[in-house]
């Protein structure tokens, strides 16, 4: 029952890395913002009810102007990162040859330079930081001004969260109601006579329109509007569908994702990116496989018929069973007679006569009659034993005798 159930886990593995190849579960998310994400700054649930209310909506997830030469609405709200110069150049020629534009700075991060259209959205810290830094030259004081701003405020830098936006009652005749309205930015307008103000707070205009060639622009000062968390209050979402419908339709509508998928960086994120993800999951599968080979077993259990040997000394004992069972004691002397030669010249020269029976007797402090009898009794066995096998209890008797004298020889050296 348990190979069965490690079965199932490898098979399961295997299906689920298929399945994501056809269908990737984790969605096409890259930031909590845009219009995959549930999260409370994303823009789902309010892609999902302008869908609903039957408004022909799409998502763009591969060109920041889907259809050139159409007279599509294109709605860029809150990306993270902002339109290049080139960028804004076709947006730009879009909109003079009939497309619509409806765009909302990022709540979090709000300053964007837009020359094309006339317009800058800011802070009014940053405001304050250039009159500041405009007087002081003025007064002949030499200032580098940063062309982004955002060196003015090094407190700017640190992106508030949405809980950080200042609440106050949007003026607007979109809804008949009094709204909230959540927002750190404000608009620097070459020239406000241009605008058609849709919505102010605080006196500061939020929501600004103007027709361009044969479109329309709309900007937005902040994109929490159509956060999934306003979405939650009715009179704040019909607010942000009523921005959106101030605005004329000709084509097809379409929420940019492209500033959302190229603006975040990544390091592993990008193996999971649309263009690498069939080979990382083909990678994935591979070892998957691989695991589940080398976690089962094939077939019965294969039982070898050798054991390893695992000290010299159960190798030593192996092969005297060997050589008692092929009465092969002959050999064994010789080997261990050659074995006693090699040790005499080791120790005291090439020069020294190792079939003397007394000067190995002196070496090893034996009786020379001792030691002469058993060299003799050794080669006799050795040369007999071509012809006639001595027994294996002579051949042990001698190994004995031989290997005792060896290790005198090596305890007296």
């Amino acid at each position: 029952m348990r190979i069965w159930r490690i079965e199932t886990l490898w098979i399961t593995l295997a299906f689920l890395v298929l399945l994501l190849g056809v269908w990737w579960i984790p969605g096409s998310a890259s930031v909590k913002s845009d219009s995959y994400s549930s999260a409370f700054p994303g823009k789902r649930v309010f892609y999902q009810a302008m869908q609903r209310l039957g408004t022909d909506v799409h998502r763009s997830t591969d060109e920041l102007i889907p259809r050139p030469g159409f007279e599509d609405r294109i709605l860029i709200l809150g990306p993270a990162r902002y339109p290049s110069e080139q960028e804004w150049d076709d947006i730009f020629y879009e909109v003079l040859n009939g497309a619509t534009l409806v765009f909302a700075a990022s709540a979090t991060d709000p300053f964007v330079e837009i020359p094309q259209f006339g317009l800058t959205i800011t802070t009014q810290e940053i405001l304050e930081e250039k009159a500041k830094l405009e007087e002081l030259k003025k007064q002949g004081i030499d200032v580098e001004l940063e062309e982004d701003g955002t060196e003015l405020n090094e407190s700017f830098l640190d992106a508030p969260s949405l809980s950080d936006l200042e609440d106050a009652v949007a003026e607007t005749e979109l809804v008949d109601h009094p709204v909230t309205w959540k927002s750190n930015a404000i608009f620097d307008l070459d020239s406000i006579d241009n605008w058609e103000v849709l919505l102010s707070s605080n006196d500061h205009p939020q929501v600004v329109r103007q027709e361009v060639g044969m479109g329309t622009v709309l900007f937005c000062a902040s994109d929490e509007i159509f956060s999934n968390g306003a979405m939650v209050d009715s009179e704040r979402a019909l607010l942000a569908f009523r921005i959106v419908e101030a605005t004329p339709v000709r084509g097809e509508t379409f929420i940019d994702e492209t500033l959302n998928s190229s603006g975040v960086p990544k390091v592993v994120g990008i193996l999971f990116t649309p263009a690498f993800r069939p080979i990382t999951l083909q990678l994935i599968l591979i070892g998957v496989l691989f695991g589940w080979i080398g976690a089962r077993r094939f077939g019965p259990v294969y039982e070898s018929m050798y054991s390893r040997r695992r000290s010299i000394v159960e190798h030593a004992n192996a092969l005297g069973v060997l050589y008692f069972r092929a009465h092969a004691g002959a050999h064994s002397l010789e080997s261990m007679y050659e074995f006693l030669k090699l040790e005499l010249r080791s120790l005291y020269g090439n020069g020294f006569r190792v079939d003397d029976a007394a000067a190995v007797a002196r070496q090893v402090r034996m009786e020379p009659a001792e030691v002469a009898e058993l060299l003799k009794a050794v080669k006799m066995a050795i040369r007999r034993g071509d012809a006639k096998a001595i027994s294996n209890s002579e051949a042990g008797r001698l190994l004995k005798q031989l290997s005792f004298l060896i290790s005198r020889l090596r305890s007296d050296s």
